[in-house]
């Protein structure tokens, strides 16, 4: 993969998809956009500005050998969210709360990315 241009922020003159959460970039939208070149094509990255703050700061780059996807994106936000959750039950035994972890998988991946994002702001702000 060949960067052609870095990160740049634009103003958004139709509505977009954010290559992250898959959630619209509203026209006005202040968002981030890099080209690139992948396997002979020219494509366009565009993410909201949260969503790349969220991603570089929990290192997500870091860890996707292939580049980060909507579904790498969503893997470790799902992870993240339910390690947050663990981490503040009293007993940190996980058979005591079995039933609990199981219906955190039916959580709306956007509440949960808006969790962590709240999560993180009260330990180091500002994201978003």
């Amino acid at each position: 993969m060949t960067t052609l241009s870095s990160k740049v922020e634009t103003k958004a003159q139709k509505e977009h998809r954010c290559s992250l959460c898959m959630d619209k970039i509203k026209v006005n939208e202040v968002y981030l956009k890099t080209v690139f070149i992948f396997e002979g094509d020219i494509c366009n990255w565009k993410t909201h500005k949260h969503c790349e703050t969220l991603a570089v700061r929990l290192k997500m780059y870091e860890d996707c050998e292939d580049g980060l996807g909507c579904d790498e994106f969503f893997e470790y936000i799902s992870h993240k969210h339910q390690d947050i959750l663990i981490a503040q039950l009293p007993n940190r035994e996980s058979n005591d709360y079995g039933d609990i972890i199981k219906q955190l998988r039916y959580v709306p991946i956007r509440d949960k990315m808006w969790f962590v994002i709240r999560f993180l702001n009260r330990a180091e702000p500002k994201i978003g």
